[in-house]
């Protein structure tokens, strides 16, 4: 189950690109205060789950 926490990232990354943005790691790592390196972790999960994303 998603935590809290994880919604509210969803939530964020989701209506930035609604407005056109596209927040990359660097930009959640600064909005969320958490280390470059666990961000791109946090993508790189996010993208895995994308349906039909054959890896």
């Amino acid at each position: 189950m998603p935590s809290k926490v994880t919604f509210e990232r969803f939530l964020w990354f989701h209506h930035q690109v609604r407005k056109g943005w596209h927040p990359n790691a660097v930009t959640l790592a600064e909005r969320f205060e958490i280390a470059v390196k666990t961000a791109i972790q946090i993508c790189k999960e996010a993208v895995e789950k994308v349906p039909g994303n054959h890896k």
